[in-house]
């Protein structure tokens, strides 16, 4: 190997690095330098699967959904016949999926029609299927072949519980062009006596693209199967003080002409410097703090609550109760 190749060799897996990408070696002579390079400045570079490497370190730096995501485009490239579908293909096109889905009991699961078997290495497993006895509809997106959009959101509703079902089908509404009419019509596709068709249709109906992430929309599908009222999501308050509108992630309005306030406090708030925009993570509590008594001014109570404490349903339920959220009437 020339020293050129060896250099445009470094430069491309140090690329890769930055981006945490796994890198698809196409030879045995980029094997070879790959393993020089490695060796030489002692990195924790690994083989995932035959012809795919990833610098661990960077890969584990990753949340789970982002290096699933590298992982999924490095199996592409190898494998371009491979039809990406389920939450493999959900992921690929920027569906809601939770991060216990994506790594079930600690390894990731790639979801592939095409493979002709199944495989597992240390760090995932090619999980194939077979393809629906109804016409598949394939697309191509980030370098990669999948079920398309709506194919997809379907078909992963029909396999999880209803807060999941719900999560999946209002990032459908999002960040898609669909609505609710052309879901059910491609759920009538798949025939009423398939799995899940129950639950993906209750989900359908109650989907709102107006929910902003997985957990807001998992609260929701929580509400609703314990017999909540529907809260309006995104709702603008006005706050005189600041001459400006807060949106509250949840409204109720109760009988007497007052309101409760649902305010999920996810994680990513705190811990993605993209979304504290450029703010210490003690000036984003500060802002919080200061955003939450603008909204009590007037004597609105607000209920808040955690990712965690949704995996309390019982406990969670009672909170909904003791901030007097309304219930449906029987």
């Amino acid at each position: 190997m020339t020293q050129r190749m060896t250099d445009d060799l470094v430069a491309l897996f140090e690329k890769a690095e930055h981006e945490g990408r796994c890198m698809l070696v196409r030879s045995d002579t980029q094997r070879k330098a790959l393993l020089r390079r490695r060796d030489a400045d002692q990195s924790d570079a690994e083989r995932l699967a035959p012809s795919v490497y990833a610098r661990i370190s960077h890969l584990d730096d990753l949340s789970p959904r982002a290096s699933a995501f590298q992982l999924i485009r490095a199996l592409a490239l190898k494998h371009p016949e491979w039809v990406f579908c389920g939450l493999s293909a959900a992921i690929l096109h920027g569906l809601y999926v939770s991060y216990s889905d994506i790594r079930p009991q600690g390894k990731l699961v790639v979801h592939v029609m095409g493979s002709k078997r199944r495989a597992e290495y240390d760090r995932f497993i090619v999980q194939p299927h077979r393809p629906p006895p109804y016409q598949a509809r394939i697309v191509r997106v980030q370098e990669a072949q999948a079920t398309d959009e709506l194919a997809t959101a379907v078909a992963c509703a029909r396999t999880l519980p209803f807060p999941k079902a719900l999560a999946i089908m209002d990032s459908l509404l999002r960040f898609s062009s669909t609505d609710r009419e052309r879901a059910l019509r491609e759920l009538e596709r798949v025939g009423a006596h398939a799995r899940g068709v129950a639950v993906t249709q209750r989900a359908i109906l109650h989907a709102n693209g107006a929910s902003e992430n997985g957990g807001e929309s998992i609260a929701r599908g929580i509400m609703i199967e314990e017999g909540f009222q529907e809260p309006e999501l995104q709702v603008p308050i006005y706050n005189a003080l600041d001459d400006e509108d807060y949106y509250v992630d949840f409204v109720w309005h109760l009988s007497d002409g007052s309101m409760v306030f649902g305010e999920f406090d996810g994680g990513e708030k705190f811990s993605s410097e993209e979304m504290r925009d450029g703010k210490s993570v003690s000036e984003v509590a500060r802002d919080e703090r200061l955003r939450e008594s603008r909204l009590t001014l007037h004597g609105t109570p607000v209920l808040r609550f955690t990712p965690r404490m949704l995996n309390d349903r019982a406990g969670f339920v009672r909170l909904l109760n003791a901030y007097g959220v309304p219930r449906n009437q029987s």
